[in-house]
């Protein structure tokens, strides 16, 4: 049996209109214990510039886009945009505001 894909469900706070860019809206970080700190391990590489992805109230699940392995410790860092305006790519939206959450640390335990 393999180890269990971390994933992370991400929802607007509030009645805020949230958007997160269509690539690198969710990237996944592992910590090393060697650096004491969390290094990035997303590494798919990001198509042509894309339409914003706006969270629904419900949220939405993001799951990790590389292999973990049993006791990896992970998190995802999520990039939020708020008051964007709507069907453009997310770097042209002129959302009001920009922000990087870290989201929970995740124990990769076997599923």
């Amino acid at each position: 049996m393999g180890a269990a894909v971390p994933t992370v469900r991400v929802r607007p706070a509030g009645k805020a209109e949230v958007m997160v860019p269509a690539c690198r809206g969710v990237v996944w970080q592992r910590f090393d214990p060697v650096e004491q700190a969390y290094v990035a391990i997303s590494v798919r590489p990001c198509g042509p510039t894309e339409i914003g992805t706006p969270l629904p109230a419900e949220g939405k699940t993001f799951t990790v886009d590389v292999s973990v392995s049993e006791g990896d410790v992970v998190r995802p860092v999520v990039v939020v945009g708020t008051g964007c305006q709507p069907e453009l790519p997310f770097e042209l939206a002129r959302c009001k505001a920009v922000e990087s959450v870290d989201g929970p640390t995740i124990t990769v335990r076997g599923g």
